[in-house]
């Protein structure tokens, strides 16, 4: 929002300040936007348009695993082959997180960016900070064609994240009722709840999802009387955050 619009609400709290007798520091706003950083080690970033305070990390002392890392965030192809075409492992951990998850979170070319990783010897299982994989995140983002191919090429199905508020398999991403059936087609099952007792009928109702609620107990694949850790029912959650429509499919 440009400074200007700011103005005559910097005015109106001046005067509400002054008629109570409040000491009001000056405060100085400078409307110079922050730089756009042009390189990081050696590399083109012009292009991303980020600023040091997109960074976690002064852009002085980045590597160029740093920029495959921003890459695989910005799903910039083009960033990605340059960095794996100057030797840069694929399997690099920054922060706890490998970068295949974060490529395959891209809606546009994920697939694309996958393949390349992957072509650079990318391990197909490597996780996030909270153990989460590709798989995952390409169920989630709902790209068939990817899951596809992860699942053809070795992706883990049975692979538990380990956050204390899941604990999932990559099934449990799932929210259509496309993907679902897709993925009980490749043989995943829902038979094995979270870690924490939570199923896929909970994050639906807490989604509001009542295609993927009617889906899931039309064909009796999860009990809708299950608890998750803190004792609540996926009925429970659809109270708190679904519509009249999922509450009434939920109902005891």
């Amino acid at each position: 929002m440009p400074v200007r619009n700011y103005l005559p609400v910097l005015s109106l709290l001046l005067l509400a300040a002054c008629a109570n007798n409040i000491e009001v520091e000056k405060v100085y706003l400078d409307p110079t936007p922050p730089p756009i950083i042009e390189r990081i080690a050696g590399y083109d970033v012009a292009h991303l348009e980020i600023t040091a305070a997109d960074l976690a990390l002064e852009y002085q002392k980045m590597t160029n695993v740093h920029v495959f890392q921003l890459a695989a965030i910005y799903c910039d192809s083009m960033l990605m082959a340059q960095t794996l075409a100057r030797g840069v492992d694929p399997n690099t951990e920054l922060w706890d997180s490998h970068q295949l998850p974060e490529a395959a979170a891209c809606p546009d070319n994920g697939l694309q960016l996958v393949k390349m990783m992957l072509d650079s010897g990318a391990y197909i299982n490597g996780t996030d900070a909270i153990g989460e994989n590709a798989l995952s995140y390409a169920i989630g983002g709902g790209d068939l064609e990817l899951v596809g191919y992860l699942l053809d090429h070795g992706a883990d199905m049975t692979q538990q994240d380990f956050d204390d508020e899941y604990g999932c398999t990559p099934i449990h991403s799932s929210n259509t009722v496309e993907m679902l059936a897709f993925l009980l087609e490749r043989g995943a099952t829902l038979e094995n709840d979270c870690t924490t007792g939570r199923t896929l009928l909970h994050t639906a109702a807490e989604e509001d999802n009542a295609e993927l609620i009617r889906y899931l107990l039309d064909n009796e694949l999860v009990d809708r009387e299950a608890v998750d850790q803190y004792g609540e029912t996926a009925y429970n959650y659809a109270t708190a955050n679904a519509s009249v429509e999922a509450q009434e499919l939920l109902r005891p």
